[in-house]
């Protein structure tokens, strides 16, 4: 698959692990996972380069990093709530603008803040 639209929506999917087959994908609007509670490896999505809207991860219970992201640089919003294995923000160290919308909710283990470090004032 090299072309899904502009959004990618995976959501409820109680017994989806990863994300293999969107290794092509480097281009989207937004990307969406939400409630997919045996989610644990985001590899699949690792070649992305660009989010221009946004990205939302909710309430993924066994997702324990966010490494995938690590190419992305700016996005509208950045919404990271509900991951309870979720430990660290590594892998958005190269996010430097947010243009709008960072919310960070309710990660039962995440902590510290450490990886939004190089975000800079609009």
């Amino acid at each position: 698959m090299q072309y899904v639209g502009s959004r990618i929506y995976i959501k409820d999917n109680h017994s989806l692990t990863n994300l293999n087959g969107l290794e092509r994908i480097t281009n989207l609007e937004a990307i969406i996972l939400s409630n997919n509670h045996s989610l644990n490896d985001l590899s699949g999505i690792s070649n992305l380069t660009s989010v221009t809207e946004g990205i939302t991860i909710l309430g993924n219970d066994s997702l324990k990093d966010l490494t995938a992201f690590q190419n992305i640089t700016t996005v509208e919003y950045l919404t990271i709530d509900l991951n309870n294995l979720l430990t660290s923000l590594k892998g958005l160290e190269n996010i430097t603008s947010i243009g709008n919308l960072l919310h960070i909710y309710d990660n039962a283990n995440l902590s510290s803040l450490n990886g939004i470090e190089n975000l800079n004032q609009n």
